[in-house]
Parts: structure tokens; C-alpha cells; sequence
């Protein structure tokens, strides 16, 4: 396998595993808090990472596009296509990061407006200056955008290595069917009154004699 065949089945590996991480990411648990309600006393809440950045999970399959992209596209084209790949992961893993080691949304006089509603009957005055715990939850989202911005990286540096999927067809086969000047000279005997399927012709063309 030449380098080029690697390096493309790298590019895809990295974009199915960021799309693959994403997903789950999303789907499981980013924020803990316990909620302190009247009545009900200590209520814990969870958010998921669908919750937390919804707009993470819709980069998953801009990632599971990329695939078929990078196999259609090539030049210039699959270049931006890289390049636009690559800020996507380092948006992604930039957001993932914040969520991590950022301050705290419920720390302030007023919680943050991006901050997710709690599930109904618990109003949202009563996560205000409790402990918020972050989960491991989003290092897969961090692996997703390393991962997107290796797989930009890659299409960006290593372009014209990169082959193209259905490129074989795009050239005429020179190795097999009839060329041009054998159809011609049959159209020309044609015109001429002669059967270019005789035995004379049959001579005279390998193809007939075949």
C-alpha cells in the first residue's frame, strides 16, 4: 500500500473516531450539582454534554461527512476542506477545555445564560452558588477535536499524495476497447463500399483476427 492510500485511511480513521467520540460525549454526563428545592431538600441534577453544548453533537456528523468529502474531492478544494476541518477541531476541543478548568456558571450573582434548564419542578434559582462537579466526560470531546484537527491537519500538508476515490475512472483506459483510428478506418471502408468484416479486413485489423 503506497503512502498516499495510508495517509488517506488515516484521514478517515481520525474523522470516524472524532465523529464516534463526539456522539458519545454528548451523550453522557458532563455537569453534577445538587440542587437545593423548598421542600424537597437536596436534589441532585445531572447534564449531559448535549445539555451543556448542544452545538458539539451537531459536529459529529460534519465530521462523518468529511469522510466522503475527502475521498470525492481533491486540489485546492480538499485543501479548504482540511483547513475548514481542522478550526473545527480546535473549536471543539477549545469548548470541551472551557467546560473543564473554565469558572464555574452557577459561581456568580447570576447564572450563566448558556447555562441548561434543570428538568421540570426544579427551578433554576436553586442551583445558584452550589458546587458544580465536571465529569471526564468531555476529554473524549478534546480527543474529537485533536482528532479533526490531525485529519485537517493531514489533508492541508499532504494533498497531493492524497488519492482520489473513483480516480481510475476519471482517465480513459488505454489498455483495453477499440481506439479511435481502428473505429475510423472502419467507417471509412464503410463509405467505401467494402465489408470491414472480411477476411482481408479481418488482416488487417488484429481485432477481427483475434
Amino acid at each position: 500500500m503506497s503512502s498516499g492510500r495510508r495517509t488517506l485511511l488515516s484521514v478517515c480513521g481520525a474523522l470516524g473516531l472524532a465523529a464516534v467520540a463526539l456522539w458519545v460525549s454528548s451523550a453522557l454526563v458532563w455537569y453534577r450539582v445538587t440542587a437545593e428545592v423548598p421542600l424537597r431538600g437536596a436534589v441532585p441534577v445531572t447534564f449531559s454534554g448535549e445539555q451543556v453544548r448542544p452545538v458539539l453533537g451537531g459536529a459529529a456528523p460534519v465530521a462523518l461527512a468529511g469522510i466522503a468529502a475527502v475521498l470525492a474531492l481533491s486540489g485546492p478544494v480538499r485543501r479548504i476542506l482540511g483547513a475548514l476541518l481542522a478550526a473545527l477541531g480546535g473549536w471543539v476541543a477549545a469548548e470541551a477545555v472551557f467546560v473543564m478548568f473554565g469558572p464555574s456558571p452557577l459561581a456568580g450573582e447570576s447564572i450563566a445564560p448558556a447555562f441548561p434548564l434543570p428538568p421540570p419542578g426544579i427551578p433554576l434559582d436553586a442551583l445558584r452558588h452550589q458546587p458544580l462537579v465536571v465529569t471526564p466526560a468531555p476529554l473524549l470531546a478534546v480527543f474529537a477535536g485533536c482528532a479533526l484537527l490531525v485529519a485537517g491537519g493531514l489533508m492541508v500538508r499532504e494533498e497531493p499524495r492524497l488519492p482520489r476515490f473513483g480516480a481510475r475512472f476519471s482517465a480513459p483506459d488505454r489498455t483495453h476497447g477499440p481506439s479511435p483510428d481502428r473505429d475510423r478506418s472502419w467507417w471509412e471502408a464503410l463509405d467505401a463500399g467494402e465489408d470491414p468484416t472480411a477476411p482481408s479486413s479481418a488482416a488487417q485489423d488484429p481485432r477481427l483476427g483475434a
